[in-house]
């Protein structure tokens, strides 16, 4: 298999953006975003050593992807191809009004991206609700016929944001069809996403052969979902899931994506150690 590794730029400064203007490109090439913002938002254009930092990171593990999941691989690349991570880095520094510079590795000071692992997403489980059964893991319990929250809950905030201490902000980013489970037959048939930009979107079916595996033998299955997900520290998302099956010990349920910081955000290794503040932070 040959070794691929990506190398793009995204277009001029502005310190504000119209987000039609700003998600066209993207759109284009298939990929739907679920925007922050409803007409402008905060973007600040990265240099050239911020766009070599993210193409850094990035081709070091698609390189490996390439060979563990060609499946996988193909889906992450088209969108880290199309500019879907560089553009949400513009719009992070929009809203850090241009402080902190893209390194790799992250620096002191400056600003980070790292793939999704648990204890990232799992930050704050009382202040940025998930399901997940514990902060360090992508178990997610699950109750027939009852709504599973991946991100966000059922009780106050309701809504998950990234983290918004001065210092330790953070961004998201989940990509289009970035959802996947491992390890068992699929749990779910419907998903559905919704922002505090807008409530109303309604619930999308899954397609009716979800529950073959991408690739033979790897026990890896991949759920289409309705578009790319930004969600930034100060506009709240959710995203929720109906099983047809019950386990309380959760299913391997993991969000592929990435999450831009500032570097006390992940200054160290981590280890969280704490139980969500609901066991399985479903609907009862």
């Amino acid at each position: 298999m040959t070794r691929v590794r990506y190398v793009s730029a995204v277009g001029s400064t502005t310190l504000s953006r119209s987000v039609t203007d700003l998600f066209r490109p993207l759109l284009s090439k298939g990929i739907f975003v679920f925007s922050p913002s409803k007409t402008t938002i905060p973007y600040v254009e990265l240099d050239p050593s911020e766009e070599a930092a993210i193409d850094n990171y990035l081709g070091i593990q698609l390189d490996i992807m390439q060979d563990q999941s060609p499946v996988l691989y193909r889906i992450v690349k088209k969108q880290v191809d199309a500019g879907l991570v560089k553009t949400a880095a513009g719009i992070f520094k929009g809203k850090l009004q241009g402080n902190g510079t893209f390194t790799y590795p992250a620096q002191p000071g400056q600003l980070g991206v790292s793939f999704l692992i648990p204890e990232l997403v799992n930050y704050n489980q009382s202040a940025a609700p998930t399901g997940y059964a514990n902060s360090d893991s992508w178990l997610l319990p699950t109750k027939a016929g009852t709504p599973a929250y991946i991100l966000g809950g059922t009780t106050p905030p309701f809504f998950y944001m990234t983290s918004r201490t001065p210092g330790q902000r953070a961004m998201m980013v989940v990509f289009q069809n970035g959802l996947v489970e491992v390890g068992t037959t699929p749990s779910f048939r419907q998903i559905q996403v919704v922002t505090q930009i807008n409530e109303s979107y309604g619930p999308m079916g899954i397609e009716p052969v979800v529950d073959l595996e991408v690739e033979k033998g790897k026990n890896l299955y991949v759920y289409p979902t309705p578009g790319a997900l930004i969600v930034p520290y100060d506009v709240g998302v959710g995203m929720a899931a109906m099983p047809y099956r019950t386990n309380p010990t959760g299913e391997e349920v993991r969000l592929v994506g990435v999450m831009l910081y500032e570097y006390n955000f992940f200054a160290n290794l981590l280890w969280r150690s704490t139980s969500s503040s609901s066991s399985s932070n479903v609907l009862v």
